[in-house]
């Protein structure tokens, strides 16, 4: 049997014994019970023992065996006691509202189905380059900045574009090595020409490394004369990051002369809190939105989850490849993710059915017409189904 659930408005009932104060009077016995705990009922008016709100009056126990009765429940005259309290536990988690009550508070039903329920989740982070394709450059060796080759305005360089022009006493000395090398190469005997050529291949290797080609090396050869200058070209096609060297500055073989990144992708660095972290999936989608461009969303996909909980925030990073195709999105940008989440096909009821008491989730379960019993229920996540109101999707209850 395909259960039906109910979305109450709880605050109706108390129009409804004002509306019926009259039929009330006739009443023997009237009920009263709480909104909110529908379990507690009594013979009186007054406050709910749990929460403290106004109790109201819901029908009459002659009402209720009436009902029983033109319902085709007709009560034997004796019951066992166990079928007396299971009979009075059911009667206790129950509220029975009559057509013209029903009408007034808007009670509608909705059952329960099948469907394929998505997830939406928030997000908030920050726009950075992707660090496996940033390259921090530093040279082979210490100098000095003879010429800048760029404009300071410079932003994109593509890849071989001559940036600086650098003299380096290093560099020479390495070549002067070189020359000599080859000599000692020359003059060596046999069984000293192995290592001497071994080393000579060792230090080509390093000058080439450094932009002289085999041309140079072999004018260099021929001329007995070394290099004073090198160029410096840009190693990949990218966006200038960060200060660039000035004219007359000194550096060393550690010095980071500059930074180049490709922007045309960028990663979207989220904060995801542990609530939403089970809505994390590989290759998920997600549209990003930055501030700064708040009338444009860019497509992406989830490529990485930290496995580190901040203590302080109690979040996780998580990473989505975002496309940047005009390279608009800069790294440090504030910006707000929408993710969504597939959870499959599971049971789902709508979201305003629950009633969360802060200690469980309830709804109502259409029983007979007009009779709605109160039912514990475990629930997953809210998500949404296409063209419906939210949802959630429910296991057990």
């Amino acid at each position: 049997m395909r259960a039906s659930f109910l979305i109450l408005a709880f605050l109706a009932l108390s129009f409804f014994a004002a509306c019926s104060s009259k039929q009330e009077s006739n009443r023997e016995k009237t009920i009263y019970t709480c909104s909110m705990h529908p379990q507690v009922r009594q013979y009186k008016p007054g406050n709910c023992p749990l929460c403290g709100m106004s109790l109201v009056p819901v029908a009459s126990l002659k009402e209720e065996e009436k009902d029983d009765v033109h319902a085709g429940h007709e009560m034997p005259e004796e019951k066992s006691e166990a079928v007396q309290k299971d009979s009075a536990r059911d009667k206790k988690n129950q509220v029975h509202l009559g057509e013209s009550r029903t009408s007034v508070a808007s009670v509608r039903t909705a059952p329960v189905t099948k469907e394929r329920l998505v997830r939406k989740v928030q997000l908030f982070g920050e726009i950075a380059p992707i660090a496996d394709n940033q390259v921090e450059y530093t040279w082979f060796y210490g100098g000095r900045i003879q010429e800048v080759m760029v404009g300071y305005n410079t932003t994109e360089v593509s890849q071989g574009t001559p940036l600086l022009k650098v003299y380096s006493e290093e560099a020479l000395a390495e070549q002067e090595s070189y020359l000599m090398a080859l000599r000692e190469r020359w003059l060596s005997t046999f069984y000293e020409r192995d290592v001497l050529t071994s080393r000579v291949e060792a230090i080509k290797a390093k000058l080439k490394r450094v932009g002289m080609t085999d041309e140079d090396l072999k004018k260099m050869t021929d001329d007995r004369k070394v290099r004073s200058d090198f160029i410096i070209r840009a190693p990949i096609t990218g966006s200038l990051m960060g200060a660039f060297p000035k004219i007359g500055e000194r550096f060393t073989k550690e010095t980071k002369l500059f930074s180049i990144t490709p922007l045309k992708k960028v990663w979207f660095v989220a904060d995801v809190y542990e609530k939403d972290l089970s809505a994390l999936q590989m290759g998920s989608q997600i549209d990003v939105m930055a501030k700064a461009r708040s009338e444009k969303t860019f497509k992406g996909k989830m490529v990485y989850v930290d496995r580190i909980v901040d203590p302080a925030k109690r979040t996780v990073k998580a990473r989505f490849e975002v496309d940047n195709p005009n390279r608009v999105l800069l790294p440090m940008l504030s910006a707000v993710g929408n993710l969504s989440a597939d959870q499959g096909e599971v049971l789902t009821i709508p979201a305003s059915a629950i009633i969360d008491t802060g200690k469980r989730k309830v709804v109502y379960v259409e029983t007979q017409e007009g009779m709605y019993q109160q039912r514990e229920v475990k629930v997953g996540n809210e998500g949404e189904v296409e063209g419906e109101e939210k949802k959630v999707a429910v296991y057990s209850g």
